[in-house]
C-alpha cells in the first residue's frame, strides 16, 4: 500500500513531462488571484517568459509597443494589434492563450511591409481632402486621420485599419514626411474608432498610450518653371 507521501509523489508529474508543461500554461488569473496576484501578474510572467516589453498600467498595457492587451475583469482580456478594428477575447485568461495570441499579434506586426510608395499616396490623399477642409472655410487644413485611411481603403478594399496605423507609424519613423513638417493632433472628444494609437518607446509602465486623430501637413513645395 502506497503511503500518502507517495501517492501525492505520483501526482506531481516529473519537470520533463508533457503533463507539468500543460499545467503550467493552463495556469490562469483565478489561480493567481487566490495567492493575491490577479490578471496583471499573469500578464508580467507572460511577457517575462518571451521576454516582451511591457508598458501601460491596468486596466490597458502594451506588448512590443504593438499588441494592446486590455484585463477585463478577474478571467478576461481583449488583444489586439493597436488601431485594428477587432480584439481577440481571451476567456479563460491563461498563460497558455497569453502567449499564444500575443505571439500570433506580433508575428502580425512582423509580418507587415509598408508599400514603398505609401508615403506619396498619404499625402496626396491628406493634399485632396485638405482642400475639401479649406474650401469649407475651417481654418488650417488638419485632416483627421480616419478620412484619410477611408481614403486609402477605396483604392485599397482589403487595407486594413491596423496597417495604416503600421504604415503611418513607419513613414513617420523613417522621416518619409519631413518636407511637409508633419504634426499629428491629439482630439480627446472624438469616438475612439477615430483614433489612432501609436507606440511610443518612452512609455513608461504608469502612463497612458497617447492617442492621434488629426494631421498637419504643409504646403507641398511647388516647382519653378524655367
Amino acid at each position: 500500500m502506497l503511503s500518502s507521501s507517495d501517492r501525492e509523489a505520483e501526482a506531481i508529474p516529473s519537470y520533463e513531462s508533457p503533463d507539468l508543461v500543460s499545467a503550467l500554461l493552463s495556469f490562469g488569473a483565478a489561480d493567481l488571484s487566490a495567492s493575491g496576484g490577479g490578471v496583471d501578474l499573469l500578464l508580467e510572467k507572460a511577457c517575462a517568459i518571451r521576454q516582451w516589453q511591457l508598458g501601460g498600467s491596468h486596466p490597458r498595457f502594451v506588448v512590443n509597443h504593438w499588441v494592446e492587451v486590455m484585463l477585463v475583469g478577474a478571467d478576461q482580456a481583449h488583444c489586439r494589434v493597436l488601431n485594428a478594428a477587432t480584439h481577440v477575447t481571451l476567456r479563460p485568461l491563461t498563460l497558455d492563450n497569453l502567449l499564444k495570441t500575443i505571439g500570433q499579434q506580433l508575428q502580425q506586426v512582423e509580418a507587415h511591409q509598408t508599400a514603398p510608395d505609401f508615403a506619396q499616396r498619404l499625402m496626396a490623399a491628406y493634399d485632396l481632402l485638405a482642400e475639401e477642409v479649406a474650401s469649407a472655410g475651417e481654418g488650417l487644413p488638419e485632416v483627421p486621420l480616419h478620412q484619410i485611411y477611408l481614403y486609402l481603403k477605396q483604392q485599397q478594399p482589403t487595407y486594413a485599419r491596423m496597417h495604416f496605423g503600421l504604415d503611418l507609424f513607419y513613414a513617420l519613423e523613417n522621416g518619409l514626411l519631413l518636407d511637409r513638417n508633419p504634426s499629428l493632433l491629439p482630439d480627446e472628444t472624438v469616438p475612439r474608432k477615430e483614433r489612432y494609437y501609436l507606440p511610443d518607446f518612452g512609455l513608461e509602465p504608469q502612463q497612458a498610450l497617447p492617442s492621434v486623430h488629426r494631421l498637419l501637413l504643409s504646403p507641398a513645395l511647388q516647382s519653378l518653371e524655367i
